[in-house]
């Protein structure tokens, strides 16, 4: 059961109410906070549920209850170490994937290249810069580079500098790819990201890119 806390006085004496614990504190509106608190028997339950809850953590990490809080910070750091190393694997096997000619579809018109490479990527910042090494790569073409990330597809469009004079854009381009797949994006002219929801359209969207990378490549 539970009451609301005021200003009022509802028992004969303090001493009726017994121990008196805070569970919870938040903000419900302007200026208005929603305390909620345990007491009497209650409040004795959940003291000794806190109380055997933590001798329990103390017992699985192998610490005095007084070196809890050290050891927590221990494996959090080591945690956050072991997501870096994971970041750093990704990274490289993306951007190693990005150098690779052998990776993904490829091709050629009138003496420039382009790419459609799909990677492992936990980050829309990774797909950027392996977007940008990938343009590296092409001397002179365009490429669109893709991974899953948050259960959605994300795309990346690139296009060399030399292109970008010519007038050829890549938020233009990846548009008109995503646009297959109901997806939408933009971007500047050298770089342009993009997203579709379902990540298994990504056959739809490399047969798209080859079609709208050639045609382009073509009419320059």
């Amino acid at each position: 059961m539970s009451r609301e806390l005021c200003g009022g006085t509802h028992v004969r004496r303090s001493g009726e109410i017994g121990p008196f614990v805070i569970v919870s504190d938040a903000a419900v509106a302007s200026g208005t906070r929603r305390v909620e608190a345990l007491t009497g028997e209650g409040a004795l339950r959940h003291l000794r549920d806190r109380a055997q809850h933590v001798a329990e953590l103390a017992r699985r990490l192998g610490v005095r209850e007084e070196g809890l809080l050290q050891r927590v910070e221990a494996l959090q750091a080591e945690v956050e170490a072991l997501k870096k190393r994971e970041q750093q694997r990704l990274k490289e096997a993306a951007l190693g994937g990005a150098a690779s000619p052998a990776k993904g579809a490829e091709g050629e018109v009138g003496g420039r290249r382009w790419r459609a490479l799909r990677i492992d990527a936990d980050s829309v910042n990774l797909l950027r810069e392996v977007g940008d090494k990938t343009r590296e790569s092409l001397g002179s073409g365009v490429a669109m580079v893709g991974a899953e990330v948050g259960g959605k597809l994300s795309v990346v469009a690139v296009v060399t500098d030399d292109l970008v004079k010519l007038g050829l854009k890549a938020d233009a381009l990846v548009k008109d790819i995503v646009s297959i797949a109901g997806g939408s994006g933009g971007g500047k002219p050298h770089q342009a990201l993009a997203g579709v929801k379902d990540p298994g359209q990504w056959g739809a969207l490399e047969a798209r890119a080859k079609e709208v990378f050639e045609r382009a490549l073509g009419a320059l």
